[in-house]
């Protein structure tokens, strides 16, 4: 989906090449125009847990 910017469109400056954004837009003149842009972070699934760096070099090093 192609998706329009203007001067009305807030957080232009997270877009960029490479991150996962939230867009959220409305219909203008059969145009979607982004209203809100949104940095979007990953969310671990139910029932995992985060592994820090620490514990994973700790691991390593037993290898």
């Amino acid at each position: 989906m192609m998706v329009k910017f203007d001067d009305k469109s807030k957080g232009v400056n997270q877009a960029a090449k490479g991150k996962a954004v939230q867009i959220t837009y409305e219909i203008r003149d059969k145009d979607a125009y982004a209203t809100d842009i949104q940095l979007k972070f990953a969310k671990l699934p139910p029932g995992t847990t985060e592994v820090s760096d620490h514990r994973q070099s700790r691991w390593l090093e037993r290898l």
